[in-house]
């Protein structure tokens, strides 16, 4: 029987990740006030602080909604090979990410950058671990930093399966949730992340754990047989 990668903690990390973590967040002591304040003196030079990040507004487009209606679509290497089918919002535009690379973006067509967006990535090739192929993710993010492509990466919400982080992109705040399905062992089979502002996090959570618990995977079709021309 195929095993989808979900389970109780990482369910609780979609569907719970738009509010727990957000208020565990923000959850810090109250500062004590000091009686009698008094200068204290420098033991070493200050560390340089850096400047913050300003942020630039995001798009005023309404937010992601929950409970979005799915249409069943396949997504495979090339015309005839391996695949996944998982579940994609009704109306969605797909588009292929770049090509050659076996992953798609979906989103509202005619959405302007830096709403949201589901993006699907088959992973099987690789034959990894789904915790080696989330340590990669990883990586390809820390490396991002590394590169200024984004900047202030902070990881939210982790299992074994799942990670919920933010960065800055752009000067633009993105909230990430990414999740790996594998079926019938460890090995990772299928990416799928979502991302968009801090308005969608709900919805992004609902997707997520919709989109995961949809997916199956599509063995590949047979080859094409070639019909001979029929002799005059």
């Amino acid at each position: 029987m195929w095993r989808r990668a979900t389970g109780v903690a990482v369910v609780l990390l979609a569907l719970g990740a738009a509010g727990g973590y957000v208020a565990a967040d923000r959850t810090r002591p109250e500062p004590v006030a000091l009686d009698l304040p008094e200068p204290v003196p420098a033991v070493s030079p200050a560390v340089p602080t850096p400047p913050a990040v300003e942020l630039l507004p995001d798009p005023s487009s309404p937010a992601l909604a929950p409970a979005l209606p799915l249409e069943q679509m396949d997504f495979r290497v090339g015309r005839r090979g391996m695949g996944v089918s998982v579940g994609i919002p009704t109306g969605w535009a797909v588009y292929k990410e770049a090509e050659g690379d076996p992953a798609w973006n979906a989103t509202v067509p005619g959405n302007p950058t830096y709403t949201f967006k589901l993006r699907v990535a088959l992973v099987a090739g690789r034959h990894q671990s789904v915790g080696v192929a989330k340590l990669s993710r990883k990586e390809a993010l820390r490396s991002a930093v590394d590169e200024d492509e984004l900047a202030d990466l902070t990881y939210l919400a982790e299992t074994e399966d799942a990670f919920v982080a933010t960065y800055v992109q752009d000067d633009h705040l993105r909230v990430t949730m990414e999740r790996w399905v594998s079926f019938g062992s460890d090995t990772a089979y299928a990416d799928i992340s979502v991302t968009g502002r801090k308005v969608d996090e709900q919805g992004l959570a609902d997707l997520l754990a919709r989109v995961a618990a949809s997916a199956e995977p599509l063995a590949a079709l047979p080859k094409e047989e070639k019909t001979e021309e029929p002799s005059s």
